[in-house]
């Protein structure tokens, strides 16, 4: 991808309060806004289920700028009225009908019900967290989201080279090895989500020398963290990107094919574990717990076949993956986690209609996407890549350190998509000094 630079915005001198920039109080809950959701990849370095706050705390500077800043409503009303014209919102909205009906007529209705509405307030959450951003320049967003996502690769990389020492200073001691392996999985597979909207920006900036060091930040905590699953999902990005340098437009497609063809192999998992085993992977597979996953996978697909078209309801696998919840199903360990495989996890929990209704929003995704030609498309499908190809193997979409970390990653390499005119357009009204 050719590197320009991208000419500088007239508005991002937010620290005036007049010509229309923002007045003072306003710039400082903006600016503590920012720090909010732009160091989740740092907080996720020092213990990565620590990300699970980042959302609540980031609702009340949001709050206040909902209500005492009208642009910002105006912006929300704006996303909404727009987006909800495309048919992937519609699409979307339909998808989280069928949960709630997949829920409720499931196999826990209760439990399911009151996850799907955390998930759902989570969800609402993360669009208007994008809508107040898009009130933001892009100048004031990306440089603290940079710093704090390099400084987390520092962290993480320190962490991994010392076997922990921050962590266990923190309070994990004694037999928590595992559990540290756990951190190291999830503090990279965070890191390795915000590379690509840092990548995005410095990239449309021209910082070219930057550029190949975010980059590198997530090439040596992938390196160091011995994480598989971090590194599945980085390779497969960086893939994904070096294809968008030879077909830009026709990369947008690429998530939809992948999710195809994913949820086409989840009643062949177990086959395909045992082909990789046969023709001399089986060392490789047992570094990753291939046979311990293939039991997993084993468990949920069976289980599948037995409600295919509605499924179990919403995060039904933490009852019956849980022995002590179901013990006559004799589940595999680490079953009660999830299935590690989010098309297997669709289809067990919202059936055969929940995963045609996933396909559909993300086609419909995939036609805005190929019509968008911003320069910052490759980087936000380099992030969909990253997530989409690390859950074939693990993670959980609702354990929500991962669920923060996925959507802002999503939302910081959406903005890089739209300008700052929002901007420029809201902060008119803001001259006024009573403001």
């Amino acid at each position: 991808m050719k590197i320009e630079a991208e000419p500088a915005i007239a508005s991002d001198n937010a620290d005036q309060i007049i010509d229309g920039r923002p007045a003072p109080l306003r710039y400082r809950i903006e600016q503590f806004f920012l720090v909010v959701v732009t160091i989740l990849p740092l907080v996720g370095a020092i213990w990565y289920r620590l990300n699970d706050s980042i959302l609540s705390i980031a609702a009340l500077p949001v709050a206040f700028l909902i209500c005492c800043i009208p642009e910002v409503r105006a912006m929300l009303k704006t996303s909404w009225a727009v987006g909800i014209r495309h048919f992937s919102t519609r699409a979307a909205v339909a998808l989280a009908l069928w949960v709630i009906t997949a829920s409720f007529f499931g196999a826990f209705p209760r439990p399911a019900l009151m996850g799907a509405a955390t998930a759902a307030v989570s969800i609402i959450m993360v669009f208007i967290v994008a809508a107040t951003l898009r009130t933001i320049p892009r100048d004031r967003i990306f440089p603290p989201l940079i710093f704090f996502t390099a400084l987390a690769g520092l962290v993480a990389i320190i962490s991994a080279l010392t076997g922990g020492a921050l962590q266990r200073l923190l309070g994990c001691r004694g037999g928590c090895q595992e559990e540290l392996q756990a951190h190291m999985s999830g503090a990279a597979m965070t890191i390795v989500l915000f590379v690509w909207p840092c990548a995005g920006w410095l990239a449309a900036k021209g910082k070219r020398s930057l550029f190949i060091a975010i980059i590198a930040v997530g090439v040596s905590v992938v390196a160091v963290s011995r994480s598989g699953t971090a590194a599945l999902g980085f390779s497969a990005a960086l893939l994904a990107f070096g294809l968008a340098q030879i077909r830009p437009r026709a990369i947008a497609f690429l998530p939809l094919v992948l999710a195809s063809l994913s949820f086409l192999a989840v009643p062949y998992l177990i086959t395909l574990t045992r082909s990789l085993n046969d023709v001399g992977f089986s060392k490789l597979l047992a570094r990753f717990h291939a046979n311990e996953r293939a039991q997993i996978w084993s468990f949920y697909t069976d289980l599948f076949w037995q409600r295919p078209w509605i499924g179990y309801g919403f995060g039904a696998e933490g009852i019956i993956g849980n022995p002590t919840h179901m013990p006559s199903l004799n589940p595999p360990p680490l079953a009660f986690w999830h299935p590690h495989n989010l098309p297997l996890q669709i289809l067990f929990e919202f059936g055969v209609v929940g995963a045609v209704l996933t396909f559909a929003v993300l086609a419909a995704i995939a036609c805005r996407l190929y019509a968008n030609r911003a320069s910052g498309v490759p980087f936000l499908i380099a992030t969909v890549i990253t997530f989409m190809a690390a859950t074939l193997v693990n993670f959980g979409v609702w354990e929500w350190w991962f669920l923060n970390a996925v959507s802002l990653s999503l939302v910081f390499s959406d903005r890089l998509l739209h300008g700052d005119a929002g901007y420029e357009g809201a902060s008119q009204a803001t001259s006024s000094p009573h403001r």
